[in-house]
């Protein structure tokens, strides 16, 4: 559970949901899951728990989709019309994100010459920036983080432990990076030949920009010349391959998991499912869905809902595995008409004898 810096009373957080009231105008000390929560909690509930799991918990107030009309618990009730994006206002409105680090640019960093840091920049120890990068205001780097030459990083950007940003790579502002992450390392370009495989030089760059977030051991790839783009508002799980040439378009939400083979593009507002693989050079069209562990080996057309290897029509796809499942069933059947059939020709024959 978490606690909250001062006590509140469920009139004030209704307010901030624009939800609405039914019950106690409760104390409100922290939040915390249905099933742990106890007196002086708040819980937010949006899946389909069973009655008596909200009856059963302890905590003081709920918060609840307007959609349940009649609902008697004896607890204080706060009804909005969605209680997940009520409970990230909650969050954001009340919990301070706290960061380990000490403000200005520790002694232990080692900064190169021709460095620009904007006001209010924290450096950590034991990061290197390298020559000719320009850090925007208020931005925190923490330690053990690597920016190569000529890297640009915008304001209020966060850059957690383990990143390396390599040169050349420019990131827009309020962009978080988190740990282990690698942007800029070269893309997967090899041409077999007599000799061996010669590798192709990588002398693109990666540009990622406003309020996109990077999630722990991602990759993206330099673009073999040119760049590799990640749209604005986009957001990226943890362990996701990108490689070279890759477009992102804005707001695309890609699950963990997912690897994008090269100069493959994809459109706006797609949300691509866990271990979803997309082929190089083709294209996904925009607010589409990839359902998880999809193989996208051909262009998609805008809107779509596509699953399966390879992907295609969700519902179509549905019905092939409904269908999948039913062959030993099916196989069964084939096996006693064809021994039907084996014994009507044995009696015909025996007749004509």
């Amino acid at each position: 559970m978490a606690r909250l810096n001062k006590p509140l009373k469920a009139s004030e957080v209704a307010e901030v949901l624009n939800g609405k009231l039914e019950g106690k105008d409760v104390e409100i000390k922290g939040v915390a899951p249905l099933a742990s929560a106890g007196k002086g909690d708040i819980a937010f509930v949006w899946t389909p728990f069973s009655k008596e799991d909200i009856l059963n918990t302890d905590a003081s107030a709920l918060v609840i989709p307007e959609k349940i009309r009649h609902l008697e618990t004896g607890k204080t009730l706060i009804k909005v019309s969605d209680p997940k994006r009520a409970l990230a206002i909650f969050l954001k409105e009340f919990f301070e994100t706290k960061h380990s680090l000490d403000s200005g640019v520790h002694e232990l960093a080692l900064i190169e010459e021709d460095v620009y840091l904007g006001d209010g920049v924290n450096v950590g120890p034991f990061t290197y920036l390298g020559r000719g990068s320009r850090i925007g205001a208020r931005t925190i780097i923490y330690p053990f983080v690597f920016i190569g030459r000529d890297v640009e990083i915008g304001e209020d950007c966060i850059i957690y432990p383990m990143v390396s940003i390599r040169e050349g790579t420019q990131i827009g502002s309020r962009v978080v990076i988190h740990s282990g992450a690698v942007i800029g390392s070269d893309g997967y370009g090899f041409i077999p030949g007599e000799g061996g495989i010669e590798k192709v030089p990588q002398v693109g760059i990666v540009v990622i920009e406003d309020d996109v977030e990077i999630g722990a051991n991602v990759t993206i790839d330099r673009a073999t010349i040119g760049e590799t783009r990640i749209g604005k508002g986009t957001k990226i799980d943890n362990l996701v391959q990108i490689a070279h040439n890759v477009v992102l378009g804005k707001n695309v939400l890609v699950a963990a998991l997912c690897g994008i083979a090269g100069s493959a593009r994809i459109g706006d507002g797609v949300m691509m499912g866990g271990q979803a693989g997309v082929r190089d050079h083709v294209s996904v069209g925009e607010r589409s869905i990839v359902a998880g562990r999809s193989g996208i080996t051909k262009d998609i057309p805008p809107g779509s809902f596509v699953s399966g290897f390879p992907a295609m029509d969700h519902r179509k796809e549905l019905k092939i595995e409904a269908l999948i499942r039913r062959l030993p069933e099916l196989f069964d059947k084939v096996k006693e008409l064809e021994g039907r059939e084996r014994d009507g020709e044995a009696k015909d024959d025996k007749k004509k004898r």
